[in-house]
């Protein structure tokens, strides 16, 4: 039986970007674990504000983004070929449905944290588009300064918030360890440096 899904180009494209981002925030939690400057060896810091610390928010952003939509799309190919579903057959409502459903429940087990974070952030702050659900904790959460530096590894919301008395529902994660975690199950042949 040929699978009924042709041409699923961000299968190839995606895992390339996806480990390049993981190989520059490894690259520059391995420079500050062996760095002798009294700032960079602390064990604790929130980021600062420059261009380095930019453009590591940003790979955060990035990777949430296609590692979510690259676990998606693992979803959709494994639920179209055991339906045997082509293309077309999305436009049907039912099977739209049960694909969209698919989906999002296999993100929301394989990587809650990151989807979370990526729904309430990386893909849009929440606060810019708010759910009757979003708490004020959450709704402020999403648009402040996401990543800090515990040592050895970057986090994004390594913090607890609140606002009002109402705790932020955005969790936290590493970049590099969740790749690590999740390189077994998409990309085995894919690896990161060890630190240390």
């Amino acid at each position: 039986m040929s699978h009924p899904i042709k041409n699923c180009h961000p299968l190839n494209y995606l895992p390339e970007e996806i480990h390049r981002l993981a190989l520059s925030v490894r690259a520059e939690e391995i420079r500050r674990l062996n760095s002798t400057s009294l700032l960079d060896s602390a064990n604790f810091s929130s980021m600062c504000f420059d261009s380095k610390t930019f453009s590591i928010i940003c790979e955060f952003h990035w990777f949430a983004n296609s590692i979510v939509n690259y676990g998606r799309l693992v979803a959709f190919v494994e639920i179209m070929g055991k339906k045997e579903w082509g293309i077309e057959q999305l436009s049907d409502k039912e099977v739209g449905l049960a694909v969209k459903e698919h989906c999002r429940n296999y993100v929301q087990r394989v990587m809650p944290n990151l989807y979370t974070w990526r729904n309430k952030v990386s893909a849009h702050f929440a606060a810019t588009d708010p759910f009757s659900v979003d708490n004020w904790g959450t709704l402020q959460d999403s648009v402040l300064h996401p990543v800090s530096y515990s040592r050895p590894y970057f986090f994004a919301n390594s913090h607890d918030y609140s606002k009002g008395g109402e705790v932020s529902e955005i969790p936290e994660w590493s970049l590099t360890k969740t790749f690590e975690n999740l390189s077994n199950r998409f990309f085995p042949e894919r690896a990161l440096r060890k630190l240390g």
